[in-house]
């Protein structure tokens, strides 16, 4: 009975998750997925292979398994995105019955296995770490359960083989996704609270000494995030308010994980009171390790300065375990009583009704990640229909408000022939050194406009340029699309930042137009890359391209005579940045650009 309820788990399983899942075989390329596609198409494999294995060039996390196993899925699938939906979905499921496998393998019951895996299959919080094909998380989470299946055989087996895998595994999700860098304590816990097999203090030293000597390594490279500076980055970690915020936040989406709109709430309390007093009373080493384990998986997380759904990816499966745990319990205590046939097929028809519901929610994620990957298609088949074809010689150039997603499409349809820039490329655009430069204004919303390059310029900076800003800052150069402009134009501009050491603060760039008298006409004020390099995640003499756009005001006159004003300033005390020479002496805290001139 047993073997053939593992087998038909199995099957239903299966079943489950491909029918389930199968609308995100449609779901396109959305994103960061648009960014491996341009490092796979643009760098050779020693470049590619050095971006991720360098793990000094990683900014939070040293993950380099996530790239790197782009690299046959790549191999496979080229650029259609079928497969590499198909790939997640796999792993989906593989993690599904590796679920199933641990709990039947540890409870020796296949029905609570069984019910804890269908219920994690088809959770639809967690799927858009499954549909979005550049998250590691799916593929780090196989790997962690990997580990804890091996690490459970090694410690009953004591072999040496199973030990080394289960090592192998563990590090490999954690190269994966670094917050399963809690890991090893979660295999502690398995060790000490589940399998329980007696070892003295010096045996259990030696079965943790890779962990003891391998992490502190894994940290090294991640120094900096752990300072001030990168504790304060936009997307660094920190030890705050941000810590209880954030575990209430989590607690709350797990409470009920099968709807995360629900409003704040602390229908967990209770439910937290009542399981802990129940595994203190009852010294339940299994209900222990539930809770601990959670609290482990979530600690990573709760350092961020927000939530994501996605992150509970690997959290939620205890919750999964719990109702499965539940569910088998209610079926057990049923079982000899009158009602049995009546609570069994209620409990069915409720577990039947989750799936289904659950299963239309996940329809509806994966139609909308459908639809903006369909929306940037959209947004770039405009571009291909007003260009079909582009001579040698030709330099599309995208100031993108969202991501690489049309620069990486350019590549695939337009090839070697034609150079694609933009400005999350880290070099000067140059764009009169070709003889055909398109350069392209992709909005928020999708909407593209291009912009005409004036070949030939005579714009003069005052101060010349580079310029440095308070000693830490450098304006090293600017692209600008034309000089003679006419009223309603769209006007581009890339400014080329360097810091000469990291940025403690994130500063607002201006870029003010104005007239003769120093009217201000028109301008914009934003956060580099419209907020998306803020300075403080800067690193020391990388290159920072900083594209902005504006309009020239159609009530302009005719012949008049503009300037540009550029510098920066700190928002929250609105004090602008000073230029300083060779000495550190302030002399100036603007940059201008002239002349501009409007013409009919």
């Amino acid at each position: 009975m047993h073997n053939k309820w593992t087998r038909s788990g199995a099957l239903v399983l299966s079943a489950v998750v491909l029918l389930v899942y199968h609308p995100a075989l449609s779901a396109g390329f959305v994103t960061d997925d648009w960014w491996f596609l341009r490092a796979l198409l643009t760098k050779s494999l020693p470049e590619y292979l050095a971006h991720f294995l360098n793990p000094w060039n990683q900014f939070i996390w040293y993950r380099p398994i996530g790239g790197i196993l782009w690299l046959p899925k790549y191999a496979i699938f080229g650029v259609s995105p079928m497969g590499y939906h198909l790939v997640d979905v796999l792993t989906h499921l593989g993690n599904c019955l590796l679920l199933f496998g641990l709990i039947n393998r540890v409870t020796h019951n296949a029905r609570a296995g069984f019910l804890a895996a269908i219920i994690y299959a088809t959770i639809p919080s967690i799927s858009v770490a499954v549909l979005w094909t550049s998250d590691s998380q799916p593929i780090a989470t196989l790997f962690a359960l990997l580990a804890v299946w091996l690490w459970i055989s090694c410690i009953h087996s004591s072999s040496r083989v199973k030990y080394a895998l289960a090592i192998s595994f563990a590090l490999l999700a954690i190269l994966a996704k670094g917050t399963n860098i809690t890991l090893p304590v979660i295999l502690f816990l398995v060790d000490r609270l589940l399998v329980r097999y007696p070892i003295s203090l010096g045996g259990l030293l030696r079965r943790y000494l890779p962990f003891i000597v391998l992490i502190p390594l894994y940290l090294v490279p991640m120094q900096p995030l752990f300072t001030p500076a990168g504790l304060a980055r936009q997307h660094g970690y920190g030890l705050g308010s941000n810590v209880i915020a954030n575990l209430v936040q989590y607690l709350n989406m797990l409470s009920f994980p099968w709807e995360p709109a629900l409003p704040p709430t602390y229908f967990w309390l209770p439910l937290i009171i009542l399981f802990v007093g129940i595994a203190v009373r009852k010294q339940n080493r299994a209900a222990a390790f539930l809770g601990l384990a959670l609290l482990v998986l979530l600690f990573p997380f709760l350092l961020m300065s927000g939530t994501e759904l996605r992150y509970l990816y690997a959290p939620v499966i205890v919750i999964t375990i719990l109702v499965g745990l539940g569910m088998e319990r209610i079926l057990r205590t049923i079982r000899p009583s009158r009602i049995r046939w009546v609570g069994t097929s209620a409990l069915l028809f409720a577990l039947t009704f989750l799936i289904v519901s659950s299963s239309i929610r996940i329809t509806e994620s994966a139609i909308f990640w459908g639809w903006v990957s369909h929306l940037e298609r959209l947004t770039f088949r405009n571009i291909a229909q007003r260009h079909p074809a582009l001579p040698e010689g030709t330099l599309l150039y995208f100031i993108n408000a969202t991501d690489e997603a049309w620069s990486t499409m350019s590549l695939i349809r337009y090839g070697a022939r034609v150079a694609v820039s933009d400005v999350y490329t880290p070099r000067e655009a140059r764009w009169r050194d070709y003889h055909n430069p398109i350069v392209i204004h992709v909005g928020t919303f999708g909407e593209s406009r291009e912009l005409d390059v004036e070949m030939t310029i005579a714009v003069r900076a005052s101060p010349e340029l580079p310029v440095t800003f308070d000693q830490s800052i450098r304006l090293e150069t600017y692209d600008l699309t034309r000089a003679r402009v006419r009223r309603g134009e769209l006007i581009g501009l890339i400014l080329y930042w360097r810091a000469t050491q990291k940025p403690d603060k994130d500063y607002t760039v201006f870029i003010h137009l104005t007239d003769a008298d120093g009217r201000m006409i028109a301008g914009v004020d934003s956060q580099p890359r419209e907020g998306r390099a803020p300075s403080s995640t800067w690193s020391p003499f990388e290159l920072i391209p900083d594209g902005h756009v504006f309009v020239i005001p159609e009530d302009v006159p005719v012949g008049s005579m503009l300037r540009l004003e550029i510098g920066l300033y700190y928002l929250p005390t609105m004090q602008r940045l000073a230029i300083v020479d060779s000495l550190g002496n302030p002399f100036a805290d603007r940059l201008i650009l002239a002349p501009i001139e409007v013409i009919e």
